[in-house]
């Protein structure tokens, strides 16, 4: 079944189609991945090979069966080790019929792996986010192994919403993939032709220095106070410090090849998106789930269980598949391999819009910040300790680029609709408390809200994405699957 397309996506499609290569740079949410499985049908393309965050991976799974008009298989390779990966890969393209392997950018470069990939011919390889995971970097394993993937691809595809997020020079390792030719084989060349690094570090200290301003105001006046409206955002300087020499012929060099699409120009998208990000929880954190979950099913089908504290030990899973549980001495203690802090690091880099991020536990709303700063942006927060992130009038306060949200908190009535992108990083437990986050965001006249949610595949993420979905009481879907994994009448 292939989805209907919206006109910007027939405009992608129609420009890379003659092309060996193209980077489709489209904003979130506008359906990038849409636009490469009709081109990968339209290429007739057999033997398809995508490179991805692990985060995307479920995107590919779930996408495929929907968008592509040519029935082709979605080969995911997410389990195992990588020589466990190589041989079930190895396996399943040895069956005749159209696939399409999807594996994560730390995978691909890596023996076995590496070496089996290069030793076949791929109809159409697609990079998909190639400006995370080390590709835009020169001299990095992945860079250095996707730029050996040009000569054993016949066509090719790079998928991302900002391909120069945070420096024009990114370009390097992502063009290289797709034509070699555009940039020449040299870096240093590049760098001299190019680079500008002295305004790169004026911008960055231009931008530090207006959120330091905004930091002063409110200790000095209050969080509420109409001096930080008055302030606003930190202006965009980079179209007279953007860190690049010779920005035409820069321009005119990627030009040929380069589609572009930004979320807000897209004047057809519906009201209100909502997709998802799957991820698989680590190994650590998937051995106390399993523990918890077999204590859970063992007291409940015995009968010592109440629902409540059920629901209680629900929460503790949940906070599991977050990345932290609470120790017996009260203390928080996280898992060293959290892939939800990933998936929210991928989906807010692809983003210059304003941002929601709901959490329902604190340790979530800590790793939201850490994230938020990591990337350079202004983190404010709406939770019962603090509440930065609202004007007096119950608005978003302009100039935050990402507020980390508890449902919770506050009433109804407040709006934070100025915020394009709202992500569930720990799920509601109850169809109201999701049904209002959503209405905050998606308000009257709201256009392109997109919402995303982050699951943890397999786990109690997953049956409360369910019952949203089927608009069932979240609490009764997962009283239903005690009773069911316990046998109970």
């Amino acid at each position: 079944m292939s989805l209907r397309l919206w006109p910007h996506q027939f405009d992608g499609i129609a420009f890379a189609y003659p092309k060996p290569a193209a980077m489709i740079a489209a904003g979130l949410g506008t359906g990038k991945t849409a636009i490469a499985e009709h081109l990968m049908s339209r290429w007739e393309a057999k033997r398809c090979l995508v490179v991805c965050p692990g985060s995307v991976r479920g995107v590919w799974h779930r996408m495929l069966p929907l968008h592509s008009p040519t029935p082709i298989r979605a080969v995911i390779l997410d389990r195992g080790t990588v020589a466990m990966r190589t041989a079930i890969a190895d396996a399943e393209l040895r069956d005749p019929s159209p696939a399409c392997l999807v594996v994560n950018t730390e995978a691909s470069w890596r023996y076995p792996l590496a070496e089996w990939i290069l030793e076949r011919r791929w109809d159409c390889i697609v990079l998909d986010e190639p400006h995370l995971g080390g590709i835009k970097t020169n001299g990095t394993r992945a860079s250095e192994f996707v730029a050996q993937l040009t000569a054993r691809s016949r066509r090719r595809l790079a998928l991302t919403g900002t391909p120069l997020a945070h420096n024009p020079l990114d370009a390097w390792g992502q063009y290289r993939f797709l034509d070699p030719t555009i940039f020449g084989p040299d870096y240093a060349a590049f760098l001299d032709r190019y680079a500008a690094p002295k305004q790169l570090r004026r911008r960055k200290k231009l931008r530090i220095a207006h959120s330091s301003v905004a930091a002063v105001i409110a200790e000095l006046w209050g969080a509420d106070s109409p001096l930080i409206d008055e302030w606003g955002e930190a202006p965009d300087y980079t179209p007279w410090l953007p860190g690049l020499r010779n920005a035409e012929e820069f321009a005119a060099r990627i030009a040929p090849i380069t589609w572009s699409c930004k979320s807000a120009d897209v004047l057809d998208l519906p009201p209100l998106l909502q997709d998802s990000r799957e991820v698989k929880i680590g190994a650590e954190a998937q051995r106390l789930y399993d523990q918890l979950l077999d204590q859970l099913w063992a007291d409940t089908g015995h009968g010592t269980v109440t629902i409540n504290s059920a629901l209680t030990m629900s929460v503790r899973l949940q906070q599991i598949t977050s990345g932290h549980v609470g120790t017996d001495n009260g203390r928080l203690y996280r898992f060293r391999d959290n892939p939800k802090h990933e998936a929210l690091h991928d989906l807010l880099s692809q983003t210059s819009e304003p941002s929601v991020v709901f959490c329902r536990y604190i340790a979530d709303l800590d790793v939201v910040a850490e994230i938020t700063k990591s990337l350079g942006k202004r983190y404010a927060e709406f939770s019962h300790r603090r509440k930065d992130a609202l004007t007096n009038l119950a608005t978003l306060r302009q100039g935050v680029d990402v507020a980390g949200v508890q449902p919770k908190s506050g009433g109804v009535g407040i709006d934070l609709s100025t915020a394009k992108i709202g992500v569930w990083y720990s799920l509601a437990l109850s169809l109201p408390e999701y049904d209002q986050g959503i209405g905050r965001l998606h308000r009257p006249g709201s256009t392109g809200t997109r919402i995303y949610s982050i699951v943890a595949q397999g786990t109690i993420d997953a049956d409360i994405h369910q019952a949203i979905a089927d608009r069932r009481e979240i609490i009764q879907a997962i009283e239903a699957r005690i009773k069911r994994n316990c046998n109970a009448p």
